[in-house]
Parts: structure tokens; sequence; C-alpha cells
């Protein structure tokens, strides 16, 4: 019912429900009449040696609370990982839940989120770069070449134009000039069929 964005209402729910699952057992022990001071010892004991069991949960739990609150991903995010790239669907306390372009979920874990290199299309503006090498045989018109690239280029209905397309002559090839092709697209789901066009 708030105008909260689909991550910041995913956030407050996530958190919500971690808080009043450790407010629950606080008064579950508070009703068995057991105190701080009568189990602190039994959970020292019992705490390190489990914080060698679960040091990757541990990590992991860490991790997810950081990606919860800094929110440099959220859900829809499209996001790259090493070498997955996908759409981000679920941040759990342990790991994050994405949709690859095969349509298959990723299950990744905090940890990777935070201790990697991570690439989110998403996270600002929407549109990204299509850069593509286009070789014209040797001996053509350079300035032709360039008005005609221009030309294709900037009359395709998904390129942006602000900023506009650049036309480049980036190398001499073993068979022809190289060329290359810089403009935006609206969204990193149009790369694929604007260079195909």
């Amino acid at each position: 019912r708030v105008r909260w964005d689909a991550g910041l209402r995913y956030t407050f729910l996530t958190l919500s429900r971690y808080v009043l699952i450790f407010l629950g057992l606080w008064w579950g022990l508070s009703a068995l009449h057991m105190n701080w001071s009568s189990i602190q010892w039994i959970v020292a004991a019992v705490s390190v040696g489990v914080g060698f069991g679960l040091q990757e949960i541990v990590s992991n739990f860490v991790s997810g609370l950081i990606l919860l609150l800094e929110r440099p991903i959220r859900v829809d995010d499209i996001v790259t990982v090493g070498d997955q790239t996908g759409v981000v669907k679920r941040i759990t306390i342990r790991a994050t839940a994405i949709q690859s372009g095969d349509n298959q979920t990723v299950i990744i874990p905090n940890k990777e989120f935070i201790a990697r290199m991570v690439t989110n299309w998403t996270l600002g503006d929407t549109y990204v770069r299509l850069a593509l090498s286009v070789g014209v045989a040797y001996g053509s018109n350079v300035d032709l070449v360039k008005r005609l690239l221009t030309e294709i280029v900037s009359s395709h209905p998904r390129v942006l134009t602000t900023p506009p397309p650049a036309i480049f002559l980036r190398a001499f090839g073993d068979h022809a000039l190289q060329w290359e092709i810089s403009c935006f697209v609206p969204r990193p789901q149009d790369r694929t069929t604007t260079a195909h066009d």
C-alpha cells in the first residue's frame, strides 16, 4: 500500500521478518524465566563450536545484511557476477537468486556480491553503450563510409539521440579498414537486437 519501489518494499519486509523472529525468541525465553545471566555460559560454549562450522554462513549472513542496507543491487536489477549475468529475483539473508538469459535460476552466495567485482547494468540510468566493429574494404571513400554509418545508426528506432552516436576509424586491418560504431540504447536487453539490426 505504500508507494515504495519493489526493492525497498522487499528490504523492509525481509528485515521486519528477522526482527519479529528475534523478538519472538526473546519473549519465549523470558516466558520460560531464562534470563541472560543464566544462559550466557551455555551460549558462549556453543558459539565457539558453532562459529567454526558456520563461518561461511555467517559471512553470507553479514554480506546479506550489507546488500539489504546499502542496496548496491536490488530486485529486478540486471547484474553480472563473474561469468553469470541475469535479473535479480530474490535477495535472502544467505544468497541471491538471479534468473539468467536461459531462464535458469542461479543461486549465488551473498559473499560473492561483496568480495567480487559486480556489474549492475541498471543501478543508475538504464541506457547502455553498444560498440560495434565494421570492416570496410581498402580504397573506399572514408567520408562516404562515415556518413552512411552515421545515417544508418541515427535512423534506428532504439538508438538514443542523447548522447549522440559516434563513428570512428579505429585501425588499418590486414584486409579492411576497421571502423567502430559507438551508440547508446535504452536498456541492456536492447543491445543484442540492435547489434543484429
